[in-house]
């Protein structure tokens, strides 16, 4: 990238957002790595284009032979991303790590390291399908290579969500039987007091079941010590 600026082929073009605000732009002012050191020098000669707004940064990005540097996560990157023919790379581009920062002895520091250790591999699987594979959108670009994606990089749709659904909808209705039949016994006094009845009877029942067999446990327990002693 940066020979390529330095020999005039591209052009490097950001937001004004982008440019205060991202830390890549930070560290090309004052970083002594030798990427942003060659990549200053180039920018001597070819200057940076500095845009109020995305979109027309993204018409310079179609006219061809500019770069639009940027963070995975940015913001910004969906609306760029919605766009056909773009070529993306960050292979030898600096990367800057980020922390969490905790007061000495904070007890949610042992609880932050348990939650990420456990939920590394969904956070790698979510990582690889939103931001590696472009679909951190909407909106979605509408090209040739976007459509061969397969299914698991694909957004979710109605078709893929309807197991969902179904589930909310046998639980719904479970519970609307349910409101039913308290509604109709709130407004049916007679209905309530000979469900009541029913419940009652069950309720002795079990009970006497229960007791029944404690019961003959006890006389169990009586008949073979006395057999013992015989």
């Amino acid at each position: 990238m940066t020979d390529l600026i330095a020999n005039g082929d591209y052009k490097m073009v950001t937001t004004r957002v982008n440019y205060f605000g991202n830390w890549y732009f930070t560290a090309l002012n004052e970083s002594v790595d030798p990427h942003f050191v060659n990549l200053r020098q180039a920018l001597a000669k070819h200057p940076i284009i500095i845009t109020d707004t995305i979109s027309e940064a993204i018409g310079y990005l179609r006219q061809g032979g500019y770069i639009f540097p940027s963070q995975e996560d940015l913001f910004l990157l969906p609306i760029i991303q919605a766009e056909c023919n773009f070529y993306y790379f960050k292979e030898d581009t600096p990367q800057q790590d980020v922390y969490f920062i905790f007061p000495n002895g904070s007890l949610l520091h042992e609880n932050f390291d348990r939650a990420i250790i456990m939920n590394y591999g969904y956070i790698e699987y979510a990582w690889g399908k939103y931001f590696e594979n472009g679909l951190i959108g909407p909106p979605y670009p509408n090209c040739s290579v976007g459509n061969n994606l397969s299914n698991d990089y694909k957004p979710i749709d109605i078709m893929s969500s309807f197991g969902i659904f179904l589930i909310i909808m046998i639980c719904l209705a479970i519970s609307s039987v349910g409101f039913f039949v308290e509604f109709n016994l709130y407004w049916d006094p007679k209905q309530a007091r000979r469900l009541n009845f029913v419940a009652k009877k069950i309720f002795q029942s079990t009970k006497i079941i229960i007791e029944y067999k404690k019961y003959s446990n006890e006389r169990s327990e009586e008949r073979d010590l006395r057999n013992s002693v015989a």
